[in-house]
Protein backbone atom coordinates (compact mmCIF):
# COMPACT_ATOMS: atom_id res chain seq x y z
CA UNK A 1 0.00 0.00 0.00
CA UNK A 2 1.18 3.51 -0.79
CA UNK A 3 1.58 6.15 1.86
CA UNK A 4 0.70 9.81 1.91
CA UNK A 5 2.37 11.98 4.53
CA UNK A 6 3.19 8.90 6.57
CA UNK A 7 -0.34 7.48 6.29
CA UNK A 8 -1.61 4.70 4.10
CA UNK A 9 -3.85 5.50 1.17
CA UNK A 10 -7.17 3.69 1.33
CA UNK A 11 -7.06 2.80 -2.38
CA UNK A 12 -4.25 0.53 -3.47
CA UNK A 13 -2.36 2.09 -6.38
CA UNK A 14 -2.39 -1.20 -8.28
CA UNK A 15 -5.59 0.12 -9.92
CA UNK A 16 -3.82 3.26 -11.19
CA UNK A 17 -2.77 1.79 -14.60
CA UNK A 18 -6.39 0.74 -15.28
CA UNK A 19 -7.62 4.20 -14.25
CA UNK A 20 -5.29 5.88 -16.76
CA UNK A 21 -5.93 3.25 -19.43
CA UNK A 22 -9.68 3.94 -19.37
CA UNK A 23 -9.05 7.67 -19.84
CA UNK A 24 -6.71 6.94 -22.77
CA UNK A 25 -9.38 4.68 -24.29
CA UNK A 26 -11.97 7.46 -24.35
CA UNK A 27 -13.65 7.72 -20.96
CA UNK A 28 -14.07 11.28 -19.72
CA UNK A 29 -14.19 10.40 -16.02
CA UNK A 30 -13.00 7.17 -14.42
CA UNK A 31 -13.95 6.32 -10.85
CA UNK A 32 -12.48 3.71 -8.56
CA UNK A 33 -15.61 2.11 -7.15
CA UNK A 34 -15.76 0.25 -3.87
CA UNK A 35 -19.12 -1.12 -5.06
CA UNK A 36 -17.80 -2.67 -8.29
CA UNK A 37 -18.37 -6.43 -8.20
CA UNK A 38 -14.62 -7.09 -8.70
CA UNK A 39 -13.49 -4.67 -5.95
CA UNK A 40 -11.84 -6.01 -2.81
CA UNK A 41 -12.94 -3.85 0.11
CA UNK A 42 -12.16 -4.05 3.80
CA UNK A 43 -14.41 -1.64 5.64
CA UNK A 44 -16.44 -1.41 8.81
CA UNK A 45 -20.12 -2.33 8.57
CA UNK A 46 -21.25 1.12 9.72
CA UNK A 47 -19.31 2.82 6.92
CA UNK A 48 -20.70 0.38 4.32
CA UNK A 49 -24.18 1.09 5.68
CA UNK A 50 -23.76 4.87 5.38
CA UNK A 51 -22.26 4.54 1.88
CA UNK A 52 -25.16 2.42 0.69
CA UNK A 53 -27.62 4.89 2.21
CA UNK A 54 -25.84 7.77 0.49
CA UNK A 55 -26.07 6.04 -2.87
CA UNK A 56 -29.81 5.52 -2.38
CA UNK A 57 -30.32 9.17 -1.39
CA UNK A 58 -28.29 10.37 -4.40
CA UNK A 59 -30.24 8.07 -6.71
CA UNK A 60 -33.56 9.37 -5.35
CA UNK A 61 -32.63 13.05 -5.22
CA UNK A 62 -30.56 13.52 -8.39
CA UNK A 63 -31.13 10.31 -10.34
CA UNK A 64 -27.51 9.18 -10.45
CA UNK A 65 -26.54 5.70 -11.57
CA UNK A 66 -22.99 6.00 -10.23
CA UNK A 67 -22.64 3.86 -7.11
CA UNK A 68 -19.52 5.32 -5.50
CA UNK A 69 -19.74 9.09 -5.85
CA UNK A 70 -17.44 10.11 -2.96
CA UNK A 71 -14.51 7.80 -3.70
CA UNK A 72 -11.57 10.10 -4.37
CA UNK A 73 -9.76 7.67 -6.68
CA UNK A 74 -10.69 9.36 -9.96
CA UNK A 75 -9.17 10.50 -13.23
CA UNK A 76 -10.57 13.13 -15.57
CA UNK A 77 -9.72 14.17 -19.10
CA UNK A 78 -9.29 17.69 -20.46
CA UNK A 79 -12.99 18.04 -21.35
CA UNK A 80 -14.03 17.46 -17.73
CA UNK A 81 -11.27 19.76 -16.50
CA UNK A 82 -12.37 22.57 -18.81
CA UNK A 83 -16.16 22.14 -18.80
CA UNK A 84 -17.18 20.56 -15.49
CA UNK A 85 -14.48 21.34 -12.93
CA UNK A 86 -15.18 25.11 -13.05
CA UNK A 87 -18.85 24.39 -12.24
CA UNK A 88 -18.07 22.50 -9.03
CA UNK A 89 -18.95 24.79 -6.14
CA UNK A 90 -18.12 22.56 -3.18
CA UNK A 91 -14.45 22.53 -2.19
CA UNK A 92 -14.79 20.06 0.69
CA UNK A 93 -16.17 16.55 1.21
CA UNK A 94 -18.92 16.82 -1.43
CA UNK A 95 -16.49 17.83 -4.20
CA UNK A 96 -16.13 14.31 -5.66
CA UNK A 97 -19.87 13.70 -5.68
CA UNK A 98 -20.67 17.04 -7.28
CA UNK A 99 -18.01 16.61 -9.98
CA UNK A 100 -19.31 13.15 -10.83
CA UNK A 101 -22.99 14.09 -10.86
CA UNK A 102 -22.39 17.16 -13.04
CA UNK A 103 -20.37 15.07 -15.50
CA UNK A 104 -23.06 12.39 -15.54
CA UNK A 105 -25.87 14.90 -16.10
CA UNK A 106 -23.85 16.48 -18.90
CA UNK A 107 -23.67 13.09 -20.63
CA UNK A 108 -19.93 12.58 -20.34
CA UNK A 109 -18.62 9.03 -20.61
CA UNK A 110 -18.05 7.71 -17.07
CA UNK A 111 -16.51 4.37 -16.20
CA UNK A 112 -16.41 2.73 -12.76
CA UNK A 113 -13.47 0.39 -12.21
CA UNK A 114 -12.72 -2.10 -9.42
CA UNK A 115 -10.30 -1.16 -6.65
CA UNK A 116 -8.58 -2.73 -3.69
CA UNK A 117 -9.67 -0.54 -0.80
CA UNK A 118 -8.95 -0.80 2.90
CA UNK A 119 -9.88 1.47 5.77
CA UNK A 120 -6.58 1.70 7.64
CA UNK A 121 -8.21 3.64 10.44
CA UNK A 122 -9.93 0.48 11.60
CA UNK A 123 -9.10 -0.13 15.26
CA UNK A 124 -7.68 3.39 15.68
CA UNK A 125 -9.14 6.85 16.08
CA UNK A 126 -10.94 6.36 12.79
CA UNK A 127 -11.69 9.89 11.69
CA UNK A 128 -12.29 13.41 12.83
CA UNK A 129 -15.54 13.39 10.88
CA UNK A 130 -18.64 11.69 12.22
CA UNK A 131 -20.49 9.61 9.61
CA UNK A 132 -23.73 11.01 11.07
CA UNK A 133 -22.79 14.67 10.69
CA UNK A 134 -21.21 14.10 7.28
CA UNK A 135 -24.42 12.38 6.14
CA UNK A 136 -26.40 15.49 7.01
CA UNK A 137 -23.94 17.66 5.07
CA UNK A 138 -24.19 15.33 2.06
CA UNK A 139 -28.00 15.40 2.12
CA UNK A 140 -27.99 19.20 2.28
CA UNK A 141 -25.53 19.35 -0.63
CA UNK A 142 -27.56 16.85 -2.66
CA UNK A 143 -30.70 18.96 -2.16
CA UNK A 144 -28.83 22.09 -3.24
CA UNK A 145 -27.41 20.35 -6.30
CA UNK A 146 -30.84 18.95 -7.15
CA UNK A 147 -32.18 22.50 -7.21
CA UNK A 148 -29.38 23.57 -9.58
CA UNK A 149 -29.96 20.57 -11.82
CA UNK A 150 -33.70 21.24 -12.04
CA UNK A 151 -33.04 24.87 -12.90
CA UNK A 152 -30.67 24.04 -15.76
CA UNK A 153 -31.71 20.59 -16.93
CA UNK A 154 -35.43 20.60 -16.20
CA UNK A 155 -37.40 17.97 -14.31
CA UNK A 156 -35.82 14.94 -15.98
CA UNK A 157 -32.22 16.06 -15.26
CA UNK A 158 -30.98 14.26 -18.38
CA UNK A 159 -29.91 16.74 -21.04
CA UNK A 160 -26.82 18.79 -21.70
CA UNK A 161 -27.14 22.42 -20.76
CA UNK A 162 -25.20 25.49 -19.75
CA UNK A 163 -25.10 24.71 -16.04
CA UNK A 164 -23.61 27.46 -13.90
Amino acid sequence: MAKSRGRHLATDLSSFPLLISKIKKGSDLVIGSRFHHDSKVKRLFLRRFFSSGYFLMAKLLVGTKIKDLPCGFKAINAKIKENILPLVKNKKWFFDSELTILAEKSNYKIKEIPVVWQDFREGEDKTRVSPFSLSLVYIKELLSLRKRLKKYYGENNNSRSNLQ
